[in-house]
């Protein structure tokens, strides 16, 4: 069952709602819950869910008792490497580094498709 109170109360769906009100929205804090939670934007605890987060609609640093994720920012902000599992990555002095193997097999992906949307544009060439 959905704790109603316990989402309204969320930092995400007041920010929302706060948002909302200065731009003039005539509107309650009940709905905008409603509309991020059947959008997806949070989770029935009022979390930013993982579409929020790819969609870049939050940080990573927003989300609730979670601690920063800098692969998972990392990969929210450059999609691409979403391709790479996290095994690939590695956080050194707060910085994300990808490994060797990581980029070989992240070249290797992308060759294959743009190979292949090649062999579909050019049959008689590749």
């Amino acid at each position: 069952m959905i704790d109603w109170n316990k989402i309204i109360n969320s930092s995400l769906v007041v920010s929302a709602y706060k948002m909302a009100k200065n731009d003039g929205f005539n509107t309650s804090i009940q709905d905008i819950a409603s509309m991020l939670l059947q959008e997806g934007i949070i989770d029935i605890d009022g979390e930013p869910t993982e579409k929020a987060v790819k969609e870049g609609l939050v940080s990573i640093r927003m989300t609730l008792n979670k601690k920063p994720d800098p692969v998972a920012e990392f990969k929210a902000k450059y999609p691409i490497f979403d391709l790479l599992p996290d095994k690939h990555f590695k956080v050194i002095d707060g910085r994300v580094c990808i490994s060797e193997t990581g980029l070989k097999i992240l070249g290797e992906k992308l060759n294959r498709d743009l190979l292949g949307e090649l062999k579909d544009k050019f049959p008689d060439k590749y």
